[in-house]
């Protein structure tokens, strides 16, 4: 089975990633997200820590997570990169990005 790479899963595993990061800082569980201060920050401080290993401007990071317009290749390349996944090693042409 041939793993996926699209951009939606890219959405799927930036957002995994963040809200990962803010529940192991959480002081409330996730209905109380909007009054859990530390779990925001956190999950902020996940995103610039993502946005700085790939590269990437936060506006990019922001736009591959709403998952609307594609980001571009290089772009996801990095962010995949970022999140473990060394889309050249493994030999994996992205499809569907701009």
């Amino acid at each position: 089975m041939k793993p996926e790479f699209s951009p939606d899963a890219l959405r799927l595993f930036l957002t995994a990633q963040v809200r990962h990061a803010g529940n192991l800082a959480a002081s409330f569980p996730p209905e109380r997200r909007a009054e859990d201060i530390a779990r925001r920050n956190a999950e902020r401080a996940e995103k610039a820590v993502i946005a700085k290993r790939a590269n990437v401007s936060k506006a990019v990071l922001q736009q591959a997570m709403t998952g609307g317009q594609p980001v571009m290749a290089a772009h996801a390349e990095r962010l995949w990169f970022a999140l473990g996944f060394d889309l050249v090693s493994m030999e994996i042409m992205l499809e569907g990005y701009r």
